[in-house]
């Protein structure tokens, strides 16, 4: 008859390793990475990702911007899917964005950013192969022909502005006008020379 081993006794004989972070036994955990499980290295490193960008997302929501395109936002977007159980947080996003970001996970917030541009990138990639006109062409041409470039146009100049936008100059910004550093965009333009 066989007798039911401690927990200590079974871990050692199942080779299972217990995390130091979540002190859960798992099969996979890394005794050259300080001996935590992948779930705990992933959340420790989107942690200090939160940690770098956490006012420019309360910049975002305070003006409702997408935090990965620059467009207004309409949806709250979870950085981590909370499919994957992981603690995750939030930041404000367009519907397009979000629904592109899907339920992928990524290493960090701006690889996800980068995923998101080129996927834009690609869906909209007829309209950024639409040439440059001068105005002297535009106005040569009839008026439905100049109406529908005028709009491409458009289109372009608003699909490249997404593809092109960067939340560095957000975290600048923010910075600026953080009541913590004691300043305001406006006190900054007024120093500027």
């Amino acid at each position: 008859m066989k007798t039911l081993k401690s927990i200590p006794e079974a871990l050692a004989v199942s080779k299972l390793k217990i995390c130091q972070m979540c002190g859960f036994p798992h099969w996979t955990v890394s005794q050259t990475i300080s001996g935590t499980c992948a779930s705990c290295r992933y959340f420790e490193s989107t942690r200090r990702d939160r940690k770098n960008i956490a006012t420019a997302i309360k910049f975002l929501r305070a003006k409702g911007v997408c935090a990965y395109c620059g467009e207004g936002a309409t949806d709250v977007e979870h950085v981590i899917p909370r499919v994957s159980s992981l603690p995750t947080y939030t930041v404000p996003s367009c519907s397009e964005c979000n629904n592109i970001a899907g339920a992928l996970l990524f290493p960090s917030f701006h690889s996800k950013l980068l995923y998101i541009q080129e996927k834009i990138r690609r869906r909209y990639r007829h309209v950024l192969r639409v040439p440059e006109w001068t105005t002297d062409e535009i106005e040569e041409m009839g008026q439905s022909m100049r109406t529908m470039i005028l709009a491409f146009q458009r289109a372009r100049k608003w699909v490249k502005r997404r593809v092109e936008w960067d939340i560095a100059e957000v975290i600048v910004q923010a910075e600026l006008s953080d009541p913590e550093h004691g300043s305001t965009p406006n006190d900054a333009q007024e120093a500027a020379p």
